[in-house]
């Protein structure tokens, strides 16, 4: 296999290493560019007399970092303390984003069984037979819920939780990929 040359374009390396190296040095530019913009204006603009000590909530803030330093804080200090807390939260703030959407908003309210292999679906284990499941059921635990053949071997797919059927999403004799989606499965409370 030969290598087009328009994909070595970045010192030898694929072209999409290039726009993830530049994508970087310009979000760590700005990153950085940003502190040394914030302190600048903290310092000459708003911790002067008469600035700061109209900002609603900044006394008590000032406070909180004084405390936190146990000291009193000079203007460059203080700058630089605000910043520091601010990265901390802006670097926190995906951890406590990501707790909320797993303990609040993120709950599903279905469990989705997936094919684990490619072959053939079947409801039933004879064509005559009745489905191991259907829309409704209440299933147990490593309940069989289908069969997928695979080279002529019946895999029995087996609930991964108790709880109720709430969608077949294949048809019988439907052909089936890895991974794709068979059941929703309503878990018990």
């Amino acid at each position: 296999m030969t290598r087009r040359t328009s994909d070595t374009v970045f010192l030898g390396h694929p072209a999409g290493l290039g726009w993830l190296a530049a994508s970087e040095f310009w979000e760590r530019f700005s990153y950085y560019g940003m502190q040394g913009l914030l302190v600048l204006y903290m310092t000459h603009q708003f911790l002067m007399p008469g600035h700061f000590d109209r900002a609603l909530g900044f006394a008590p803030f000032q406070r909180l970092l004084e405390f936190i330093n146990g000291r009193p804080l000079s203007g460059v200090a203080l700058a630089s303390a605000t910043y520091g807390f601010y990265a901390g939260f802006v670097y926190l703030t995906p951890i406590a984003g990501g707790l909320i959407a797993d303990r609040w908003l993120g709950k599903t309210a279905t469990v989705t069984i997936e094919a684990p292999m490619v072959g053939t679906f079947y409801r039933a284990s004879a064509p005559d037979a009745a489905p191991f499941v259907s829309e409704g059921d209440i299933v147990k635990e490593d309940q069989v819920l289908c069969i997928i053949e695979a080279m002529k071997l019946m895999n029995e797919i087996e609930a991964k939780t108790a709880g109720r059927i709430a969608k077949i999403l294949v048809e019988n004799g439907q052909p089936v990929e890895y991974g794709q989606p068979l059941f929703l499965v309503e878990p018990r409370r």
